[in-house]
């Protein structure tokens, strides 16, 4: 599965995959999926794992603003 690890830490923040039913997007930094939890709502979403069970209907642009705020933000805590 390949994952973003920030330069000079060891845990992964974000990572992705294709599953037999869905792509899964995992967010792993807890901070931005409490900052973006009212757009995460209307979304398959576990612990970490966002689910979309429709390529047709991958919100690009959440992902977008997850990546962008996942990657301008200072080191935080990553799900355990």
């Amino acid at each position: 599965m390949p994952a973003y690890v920030r330069p000079g830490e060891t845990a992964a923040e974000i990572a992705w995959a294709n599953q037999k039913q869905y792509i899964s997007f995992y967010l792993l930094r807890t901070d931005i999926r409490d900052a973006f939890e009212d757009r995460l709502a209307a979304h398959d979403m576990g612990k970490a794992c966002l689910r979309f069970r429709n390529p047709a209907k991958v919100d690009f642009d959440l992902l977008r603003d997850l990546l962008h705020a996942t990657a301008t933000a200072a080191p935080g805590p990553v799900c355990a």
